[in-house]
Formats: structure tokens, sequence, C-alpha cells
């Protein structure tokens, strides 16, 4: 059984920095090294960093599957309604194969159109070739590249992927 609670406490937000160190060493030290990951954590993922997104607008949600944490996701703030991003997206390994990537991209896609979204893009690291077969297979397109200086050096290659979402 899955559920998707938005995260509104800071017990919760614990929760997504606790996921977010686990998932992120799991998945992205091949394809961005420690240095970079321990940077991004602290600099997007952090509590305090997590805490300012929510009072500006994002929202994140954790993923529960049999009563367990399987994940988390964000959604960028909304402030206009024929685009929306997918912030964050993140699924620990051992609960990826099990449908609970897709069912949270179901989820997402749904909450979107309940509010008027029209299309939901998000970004993937261009290395990350298992991600995007993901997104590609429910619909989403690369529209583009997308480089981005992060700071401390590091920069983040990244492809555009979107989905009409009145097209489904």
């Amino acid at each position: 059984m899955l559920n998707f609670n938005e995260v509104t406490t800071h017990d919760e937000i614990e929760r997504v920095v606790d996921l977010a160190y686990e998932i992120w060493n799991a998945h992205y030290l091949p394809i961005i090294g420690q240095k970079q990951i321990d940077y991004m954590l602290d600099t997007f993922q952090s509590k305090a960093a997590i805490n300012e997104q929510i009072a500006t607008g994002y929202k994140y949600f954790l993923v529960q599957h049999n009563q367990h944490s399987a994940g988390y996701f964000a959604l960028g703030p909304g402030g206009d309604l024929a685009n929306r991003q997918i912030s964050k997206l993140y699924i620990k390994l051992d609960q990826q194969g099990l449908g609970v990537g897709t069912a949270t991209i179901s989820f997402i896609e749904a909450f979107c159109r309940d509010l008027g979204v029209k299309n939901i893009w998000l970004t993937v690291n261009q290395h990350n070739i298992r991600s995007i077969r993901f997104y590609e297979q429910r619909g989403y397109r690369n529209v583009g590249c997308l480089i981005q200086d992060i700071g401390n050096g590091f920069v983040m290659e990244d492809y555009k992927m979107l989905k009409n979402l009145s097209e489904v």
C-alpha cells in the first residue's frame, strides 16, 4: 500500500533529510561523485534549505510503501498553472522495480491535473540513463539541455523533460 503525505513538521523534514542522504549516496556516487553529492545535500537538501523551500511555496511529500519510507518528492511553487515543476523525485533503491516510482509519478500528475496544470516538467542529469528511460516510458520528452552553475565549482548538466498533461 502506498501513501503520499505532505511534509509539514520538523520531524518529517528530518526524515526527508535522512532519505536524501541515503538515496543520493546510493544512486549518484558514480554519476557526480562524493564531493558534489555532499555539496548538493548541504546546499539544497539540508533542514534549513527544505524549510526555506517550503516557506517559498514548494510542496514536499514523503512516499510510504507498506508503512515504510520509500522516498520523497517536491513540487516547485505554483505561480504559473500552465507549468509545474517536479523539483525532486527520489525513491530508495530497495523500493525501485516495485511500482513505487510509477505510482508516485501517477499521483503527482493527478495532483497537478486537479490544480489545472497543463504541463509538468523536471530536470534529470544527462548521465542518469535509468531515470531518463523511466520518464520517457511515462510520456516525458526531452526538450533540451540545461547547464547550471550551482556554486563551489560544480555544474549541473541536465535534460529538461516535459509532459503535456492534456495529451494523456
